[in-house]
């Protein structure tokens, strides 16, 4: 158990789903969310605090336009992650920068079940 809570540990109390929904961005879209937040910054030409009271506000909007799913009392990382994508999605437009611009970000990579270090990955 130890093992397991120092694995995942976070810093701040009551950010363990919004680390892990990061976490499953990454998996799904393929780029880290701080680096699609930094290229939508780069692109829109706008002040980083303008592009966090953004993210604050769209977020907020993502929180009341996803569901909880049956028998959890939170977003699980899934909803976590869609959320965020939605957010970057919605930032992109308000501020006229084409997503796809951000999405090439995106490094190409294996199924999980050929990840490094999985038994019969290529890496092995």
């Amino acid at each position: 158990m130890w093992d397991w809570l120092k694995a995942y540990a976070v810093p701040f109390y009551d950010t363990f789903w919004m680390s892990r929904g990061m976490q499953e961005f990454e998996f799904l879209y393929g780029y880290p969310l701080e680096a699609g937040l930094m290229q939508l910054t780069k692109l829109s030409r706008r002040l980083p605090e303008e592009v966090g009271r953004l993210i604050q506000e769209k977020l907020k909007e993502t929180n009341e336009e996803a569901s909880i799913h049956f028998g959890q009392p939170y977003f699980n990382t899934a909803t976590v992650a869609g959320r965020y994508r939605m957010m970057l999605k919605k930032m992109a437009k308000e501020l006229d920068v084409d997503i796809a611009e951000i999405d090439k970000l995106k490094k190409p990579r294996s199924p999980w079940w050929m990840m490094k270090g999985t038994k019969g990955s290529a890496d092995e």
